[in-house]
């Protein structure tokens, strides 16, 4: 293919018309929806803060769908005049040909990374027309900063004597650590979906899900630095973040899910001391926390961060399936029912008498299930079993099967209170 002027001159590249389509339809329809989803807000949500958290949240998705829709309209790639010129919704990012150090591909964006660090990149969609003749002008001008990256890292990792006394340990090494994590994150990704959709049985997969983060940080250690806590997806060296934070996202959604805390006051302390020293643990042997720079710095909260998230959910979850304290019932009369738009944590709202506990909240929310929600009406009696926690944290639950109308047309039978049946129900998820 010849190359010349008209390249610098005539060549347009804009996304692909099929995806412009998609993209209007779906994101046409999506803006109904948001603006539909304002006005239930503004209309039948009681709750002021809870009306403006809504409102907020739509308009913002509304925002986003509207931002869509311009931008996929104007959305293009010039080549002309010795510069890449970079149309978005609102703004264009140029930068001139000779300043362009290289590119980088993924299968989602094509990324122009220019020499003079005051320039911010260029990214790309891969959704772009003739793709390939634009990936076909950049290669025979620019470098492949994929494959240069690539060979840097290899020639770091097979330098490093760290990592083993000659260069084939190191090459051995290296496959070793790749193979492992990869193995282990697929292992955190069926877990994480295990604990979620099917918890069964329940305490072994809990157990599993706070385990798995330990036994990443051991392989972090293991493997003395070949293995980072996080890195790109092009990087030769694996990750264990995904190991870190999809059970801790597991472990989150099923508190939600399964019971409700009622004070976090014994919680703050315990989480605040183990992730310091978890993360001090890391801190040690990671060269990625090190304080550099602002990125750095920023690298090493959300580390903190995740690590207290971990932290956090597992002395919950903790607390919840090694307590073995009798519970306290109250006859609660339901306040509020609280329907979700997309048909799933059914809520109530009760007022339990805690006159017999050092309690404030006059009302708490507890999560049912849709049946039992569907069976109760404002004004009804359910019971709430308040248990002391593990660790001393208070935390409570609905009984469903105690309650008098529905236990009565579920199980028409009577069990002592006391009864195996009746205890061992609550911790069946």
């Amino acid at each position: 293919m010849t190359v010349g002027v008209f390249y610098y001159t005539l060549m347009e590249f804009r996304i692909k018309k099929s995806w412009r389509v998609f993209v209007y339809v779906v994101m046409s329809s999506f803006f109904i929806l948001t603006i539909l989803m304002t006005y239930q807000a503004l209309t039948k949500v009681s709750s002021g803060v809870n009306s403006l958290i809504a409102v907020t949240v739509s308009l913002s998705l509304a925002a986003f769908s509207f931002y869509s829709i311009i931008r996929i309209r104007k959305e293009k790639v010039n080549v002309e005049n010795g510069a890449l010129r970079h149309t978005l919704a609102f703004t264009q990012k140029t930068i001139n040909l000779d300043e362009i150090d290289g590119f980088k591909i993924d299968e989602h964006y094509i990324r122009i990374i220019s020499r003079p660090p005051s320039i911010k990149k260029i990214r790309i969609s891969s959704s772009i027309e003739d793709k390939y003749e634009f990936i076909e002008f950049l290669y025979q001008r620019f470098d492949n900063l994929n494959s240069l990256n690539h060979q840097e890292e290899i020639s770091e990792i097979l330098s490093n004597e760290s990592f083993g006394g000659n260069k084939i340990e190191r090459e051995l090494k290296l496959e070793s650590a790749q193979r492992t994590m990869k193995v282990f994150n697929g292992v955190s990704l069926i877990s994480f979906f295990w604990l979620i959709i099917i918890p069964n049985p329940y305490d072994l997969a809990v157990l599993v899900n706070i385990v798995i983060p330990l036994i990443a940080l051991w392989i972090f250690y293991h493997f003395k630095g070949l293995v980072k806590l996080d890195s790109n997806k092009e990087s030769e060296y694996p990750n264990i973040m995904s190991a870190l934070f999809l059970p801790s996202g597991g472990l989150g959604l099923r508190i939600l899910f399964d019971f409700e805390v009622l004070s976090l006051d014994n919680v703050w302390t315990p989480t605040l001391i183990f992730s310091a020293l978890l993360f001090g643990l890391i801190f040690i042997r990671s060269e990625e926390l090190k304080i550099k720079n602002f990125s750095s710095l920023l690298n090493s909260l959300l580390s903190f961060v995740f690590i207290s998230l971990y932290i956090f959910t597992s002395i919950l979850m903790l607390n919840y399936l090694l307590d073995s304290s009798s519970s306290s019932v109250y006859e609660s009369p339901v306040a509020k029912k609280i329907t979700p738009s997309d048909n799933n944590n059914y809520r109530l709202v009760v007022e339990p008498d805690w006159s017999m506990h050092d309690i404030d909240e006059k009302e708490v929310t507890v999560t049912v299930t849709k049946n039992f929600f569907h069976r109760i009406e404002v004004g009804d009696t359910v019971f709430v079993e308040l248990y002391s926690g593990a660790f001393n944290i208070p935390w409570l639950d609905i009984d469903e099967l105690k309650n008098s109308t529905s236990f009565k047309n579920i199980v028409p039978l009577s069990f002592p209170e006391d009864s195996v049946f009746i205890n061992d129900f609550r911790y069946s998820p």
